[in-house]
């Protein structure tokens, strides 16, 4: 439940922001959009990394980068991780 009211608030920005709001197909896109909504929102929960703090080596992928990337999944409808992936691999090789 509070993974889908996540999704409509960032979806409710986005239309407030732009009055031409279309929903795009673009991966990229809509992956960036998200992040910088996370970013916003998450003030002082995440270091300069995009990362929960805690010990240990920083990942390539940041935490913030994980939740935008399954927000905008869900968004789309992309139900299966699996299929995510492929899409990931044959459409968008080097952006993510």
């Amino acid at each position: 439940m509070l993974k889908k009211l996540c999704i409509l608030l960032v979806f409710r920005n986005l239309r407030l922001r732009n009055k031409n709001y279309i929903p795009m197909h673009n991966l990229k896109v809509n992956f960036d959009k998200i992040l910088k909504i996370c970013k916003l929102n998450s003030n002082d929960l995440v270091n300069e990394f995009g990362n929960v703090p805690r010990p240990g080596p920083i990942p390539k992928f940041s935490d913030l980068e994980v939740i935008s990337l399954s927000m905008m999944a869900e968004a789309l409808g992309i139900d299966s991780e699996n299929l995510l992936f492929l899409k990931i691999r044959t459409d968008y090789p080097e952006d993510f």
